[in-house]
């Protein structure tokens, strides 16, 4: 299942607009380039003697802490879960049992297993960095529309998740 995950060449576009509305990210982006000239503006009017030092690094400290405050933090985390699912294949072939956990436990929150009949699993919870990105990655790059649940069914994607006495296994 995991050595198989495709991204689609667009997946970063494709989670941003899952996650945030273009014109907020515009907003955002709009203002980190308004915080970041007014950066560069203090450092010229100190440079010009305008300012001395301590209310140069009092007003500096400020926009930084600002810009540092202006920012999507599931984008980002979106983008690091893209990261690691498109160099999956890669990682998954060469990892030890071991290894394979670890990675398992970063992307799922819990695997859903049928402990009545089949007694296999039926469905995967992806934690919430890695809901968007595997939104729109299928098996093979099969696009998905929900975010919210991921079901696997034959080593392949499948939006549905079946409840049919199905038990929960948290992966720690």
């Amino acid at each position: 299942m995991f050595s198989s995950i495709v991204l689609p060449d667009d997946w970063q576009r494709r989670v941003l607009a899952r996650i945030v509305r273009q014109d907020e990210t515009a907003r955002i982006i709009g203002e980190r380039e308004r915080v970041k000239e007014k950066l560069r503006r203090l450092g010229q009017a100190f440079v010009d003697g305008l300012f001395d030092e301590i209310e140069y690094h009092r007003q500096k400290n400020s926009l930084e802490w600002e810009l540092e405050s202006l920012l999507i933090p599931e984008v980002d985390a979106a983008r690091e879960a893209g990261r690691l699912l498109a160099d999956m294949p890669r990682l998954w072939v060469g990892a030890t049992l071991q290894e394979r956990h670890r990675l398992l436990t970063t992307i799922l929150d819990g695997v859903y297993i049928d402990m009545k009949d089949k007694k296999s699993i039926v469905s995967v919870k992806a934690k919430p960095a890695f809901h968007a990105v595997l939104g729109v990655v299928g098996s093979a790059g099969e696009a998905l529309d929900d975010s919210s649940a991921f079901a696997v069914f034959s080593s392949s994607w499948s939006a549905s998740v079946s409840t049919h006495s199905v038990g929960m296994l948290r992966l720690k």
